[in-house]
């Protein structure tokens, strides 16, 4: 018997957010059923995009955030991660 799998997702980030990582949810969903997800991110704008794949909605947990970290900060945020530890 196959195990479950858990997924989390940014769904805030790449270049495209959520209208890209929630499309790409429902199509690994479609090729494993038996997973589940956990999409971190804004609420507002991911709810919307969830609508539109029911079998996702049923299959996920939103986790709502509006706190981020700014690209040009990502970077450097790492290097001083690194340094510090």
């Amino acid at each position: 018997m196959p195990q479950k799998v858990r997924i989390a997702l940014d769904a805030m980030g790449g270049d495209h957010g959520p209208s890209v990582v929630v499309p790409g949810a429902a199509r690994a969903l479609a090729q494993h059923p038996d997973s589940t997800f956990i999409l971190f991110g804004d609420q507002g704008r991911i709810d919307p995009l969830l609508a539109a794949h029911p079998r996702l909605k049923a299959a996920c947990r939103l986790v709502h955030t509006d706190v981020a970290v700014r690209m040009d900060l990502a970077g450097r945020r790492r290097v001083l991660v690194a340094r510090a530890g």
